[in-house]
């Protein structure tokens, strides 16, 4: 992923993010280990007079009190090492976790300063950070080389595991016998996205974390973010990641390496796939099964969104939403237009064909995403049919019924968005609402882009009961090529025939 845009830095940020909140699930069990080394019967100031001293030393970088002639206890009463071999380990991991979260912090505040005013990305701010990655050590070094070599799908979903596996952990802590133990700011450094003052309790610093980082991702990035990436996709992308020559001498090298097992042509076939856009329709020499006025619909969308982009004050309410509802209401269009001439191959009695579809993603374990097709059968009878299975080209495609429901739940978030933008908040400046304003058309535009590429896809219809064992599905293929036509050449040819008699 290359940090050249808005939202990859953010990406990019948040993952940072993820890795701070790991350091800090580090440290919750640095702590409590080491209040188990003081048994059940050990009370909170016995544990903060024993070890709060060496936590901040050992949050310094200092470890030099575990040194042998420092470590080392001669009295009356106990003669021996003050800390064992177990605490020890505990103190430089303790040590180490710090470290790692400083050092993350301190690229998350470079990058941070990376956006322009004006939403553009400073490539010197870039540059001082990604030195700064490169040079500061191991961890920052490999985390900018996972950055630099993976795609956003597989960053962000990386680090929600990450984030989900910290939360985890902390929750995990059984810190009942730790309830009231003063947490003093000289062991607990400053949380990774706010400051800590005070005294608080283990328990309130676990909470207070959690709580942060619900923050950190919208619900509609939650849901991307959680489904893992094809790997083979990863694979290639990578691939192209590390080629410095483009991605179409590195895409060549990958069929050429691929020819024997046949991955190559797939990889092939799945990019010239996914780059298919109305925009490249007639060049590419591929049939449009849409209505002119479908097209049209497109077409205007792409002039709304480009008026509101390029217009010399910020857009109005009435503006966005209307960019909204025409991106809803062209989601049916399309589905309606491709779905019902395959299902009438399968359905030739079929009438009154409606097709709808539907999303439900208040469970994000269980996101629920169908297409209803309702129909008059040739008894008369109302029928409906629900369709949850949906396929692509091959596994390295897009699965682009799949991404229909994601852009269409996108689209209407972005309603409250728009509310938000235009409530009548007085602690938002117009450069705050500018910003937003600017990240809804972005967003928006991306979908766009998406509209056009599904404008030239073939959707099949598969019916099930033909098996009678799976059910029906929605396959998204290659559109129908153009019939050559070769009027030009005959009539050329018989010109010249003519022209020889």
């Amino acid at each position: 992923m290359k940090l050249n845009n808005r939202k990859n830095i953010l990406l990019c940020n948040k993952a940072l993010y993820a890795e701070q909140l790991h350091c800090y699930a580090s440290l919750c069990e640095c702590y409590e280990a080491l209040a188990d080394h003081l048994g059940k019967n050990a009370t909170s100031e016995d544990v903060q007079k024993r070890y709060a001293p060496y936590l901040t030393l050992a949050s310094k970088g200092d470890l030099s009190f575990l040194d042998k002639e420092n470590n080392y206890i001669i009295s009356e009463n106990y003669q021996g090492a003050k800390f064992q071999n177990s605490e020890a380990k505990i103190f430089k991991r303790y040590a180490n976790q710090v470290k790692k979260l400083y050092q993350f912090k301190t690229g998350a505040s470079i990058l941070a300063q990376s956006i322009n005013n004006d939403g553009l990305p400073s490539q010197d701010v870039i540059n001082n950070y990604q030195e700064y990655m490169r040079k500061t050590s191991s961890v920052t070094r490999k985390f900018d080389k996972e950055i630099s070599e993976h795609s956003p799908t597989y960053i962000g979903h990386s680090y929600y595991l990450n984030t989900k596996q910290a939360i985890s952990t902390i929750r995990n802590i059984d810190s009942t016998h730790l309830d009231g133990l003063p947490v003093s700011m000289e062991f607990a450094p400053s949380q990774f996205g706010a400051d800590i003052s005070g005294t608080i309790t283990i328990t309130e610093l676990m909470n207070y974390i959690q709580q942060g980082s619900r923050f950190m991702d919208t619900k509609e990035e939650r849901i991307e973010y959680s489904k893992k990436p094809n790997p083979i996709t990863e694979t290639g992308y990578k691939f192209l990641a590390k080629n410095s020559k483009g991605a179409a001498l590195s895409l060549a090298a990958i069929v050429a390496l691929g020819t024997i097992t046949g991955v190559g042509s797939q990889i092939k076939k799945a990019h010239d796939y996914n780059n298919l856009s109305v925009d490249t329709l007639n060049e590419n020499d591929y049939e449009s099964d849409l209505s002119e006025e479908t097209i049209n619909s497109i077409h205007n969308i792409e002039k709304l969104i480009n008026e509101a982009q390029n217009q010399d004050t910020i857009p109005n309410k009435d503006q966005l939403y209307k960019i909204g509802t025409s991106i809803d209401n062209i989601f049916d269009d399309i589905l309606q237009e491709k779905i019902e001439p395959s299902f009438l191959e399968a359905h030739p009695d079929a009438k009154d064909i409606k097709i709808e579809h539907q999303y439900d993603y208040e469970n994000s374990q269980d996101l629920h995403k169908s297409i209803t097709i309702t129909y008059t059968d040739a008894n008369g009878l109302s029928q409906n049919e629900n369709i949850t299975r949906f396929n692509s080209v091959n596994l390295l495609a897009n699965n682009d019924l799949d991404k229909v429901f994601d852009k269409e739940y996108n689209t209407d978030q972005s309603y409250d968005k728009i509310s938000n933008i235009f409530s009548a908040n007085g602690s938002k400046t117009y450069i705050d609402n500018s910003k937003d304003v600017k990240e809804l058309l972005d967003e928006y535009s991306d979908t766009l882009d998406f509209i056009k590429h599904l404008a030239v896809i073939h959707l099949d219809y598969k019916d099930g009961s033909l098996m009678g064992i799976i059910s029906s599905s929605i396959k998204s293929d290659f559109p129908e090529e153009k019939e050559a036509t070769e009027t030009t050449d005959i009539n050329e040819k018989d010109l010249d025939d003519d022209d020889a008699r």
